[in-house]
């Protein structure tokens, strides 16, 4: 059963700009990896009121979200960090 997330739950996780644009360069650099020599990268984020992570490919970046293995998606906004 999936839970349900409240969207006030959705805000940005990182408020620094200059951050923000780390994470999306790292998580073009991970779409990068995947797409040349399939290597995964390993995902940190928020979901709701805990932290997550997961090792995935990524498949392709967008400005809102990131689409993961299997057409699952993640909210940019959400992701802390990006491991490639």
């Amino acid at each position: 059963m999936q839970k349900q997330i409240n969207k006030e739950e959705l805000t940005e996780v990182i408020p620094d700009k200059e951050l923000q644009t780390k994470r999306y360069q790292k998580l073009q650099r991970a779409m990068q990896l995947w797409n040349v020599v399939h290597q995964k990268s390993k995902i940190i984020f928020r979901s709701g009121n805990e932290i997550r992570s997961v090792d995935t490919p990524v498949w392709f970046v967008s400005e809102k979200y990131v689409c993961i293995n299997a057409g699952m998606t993640i909210l940019v906004s959400c992701i802390l960090d990006v491991l490639v």
